[in-house]
């Protein structure tokens, strides 16, 4: 099958990081300048990717303490690996067990989660992930899953090619429907 080019409607992220539908005519704005942002639903202002990349590693990283402290009422050495690890984002010594964060509030407006699986020509995201589970947050519950039963939700799916914002380089990935991870899910966690 054939790779698919994403064309997406334009959101911004607020201070809180929750993600707001743009007018019509941001998308045009963003093509002509580059990358946008609005803030505290007014002002337009011209980002550089970097940027981006930053605020949402420090908004990922946050969600990780987050999934890791629940983990630490009954594991206590659980812990956020915190140099970079291709293949998991928590270890927890007292089981083995590693589990993979995405945070991904956009999901609510989009419908979908979005499951990387190559970054740059090189494969990433599911297919090199070493963790036994992946939790999804949606901003409103967490959704524990296995990368097998994700595998058994994104198998009948095309992949889709696009450049996310804040990268620069293209990126495979399934545009997965929030309901399908929701229904194969091992756990749903709506204790924030």
């Amino acid at each position: 099958m054939s790779d698919l080019e994403l064309k997406t409607d334009l959101y911004f992220l607020d201070k809180d990081g929750n993600y707001h539908k743009c007018h019509k005519l941001l998308p045009d704005i963003r093509r002509i300048f580059g990358e946008i942002e609005i803030l505290n639903g007014e002002l337009v202002e011209i980002t550089k990717p970097k940027e981006h990349f930053e605020k949402s590693l420090y908004i990922g990283k946050n969600v990780e303490q987050i999934v890791c402290d629940k983990i630490n009422k009954k594991y206590p050495k659980a812990h956020v690996i915190q140099e970079y690890c291709k293949g998991y984002d928590i270890f927890v010594p007292e089981t083995n067990m590693k589990i993979e964060v995405k945070q991904d509030k956009k999901s609510n407006y989009s419908g979908n989660f979005v499951v990387e699986t190559e970054f740059n020509g090189k494969p990433s995201g599911i297919s090199t992930t070493e963790a036994d589970y992946w939790v999804f947050y949606d901003g409103s519950c967490f959704i524990w899953i296995t990368p097998d039963r994700l595998a058994q939700v994104t198998t009948p799916l095309r992949q889709v090619t696009f450049t996310g914002r804040g990268d620069d380089k293209p990126k495979k990935a399934y545009l997965v429907k929030k309901e399908s991870i929701m229904s194969f899910a091992n756990k749903i966690d709506t204790d924030i």
